[in-house]
């Protein structure tokens, strides 16, 4: 998930952003996935670190608010991967999701770059 910053004319106009997230009452039922939702969620970041990182650079023009965000973003991505817990998870976790895009036939970034976003508005 991400939001392109404006072009064109829109760069001349103020806007708000507000993402909203609501979960369901089964968000953090059991699957048959190997961990639990709730851990997939926390470790997200660091499992999709160059996804997560890449979309905040497109999502924010250059300037203090993106990097203060990026910052924060590589802050909790690095508290993840410095866990003594989590760190022996990350790779096989890493590997899986790869595996799984590969396996939809989808590249890992596929659909992240503004272009191809812009494309697809058209």
């Amino acid at each position: 998930h991400r939001s392109l910053p404006p072009r064109g004319r829109g760069r001349d106009t103020s806007r708000w952003l507000l993402t909203v997230w609501f979960d369901g009452n089964k968000v953090d039922a059991p699957r048959n996935d190997r961990f639990p939702p709730a851990l997939q969620r926390l470790l997200a970041p660091a499992i999709y670190s160059e996804a997560y990182l890449e979309a905040l650079a497109q999502s924010f023009p250059p300037g203090e608010a993106f990097q203060s965000l990026r910052s924060a973003q590589q802050q909790e991505i690095q508290s993840i991967e410095e866990d003594d817990t989590f760190k022996e998870m990350l790779p096989d976790l890493r590997e899986a999701a790869q595996s799984n895009c590969v396996a939809a036939g989808k590249h890992p970034d596929a659909g992240s770059h503004p272009e191809e976003a812009h494309q697809k508005r058209r």
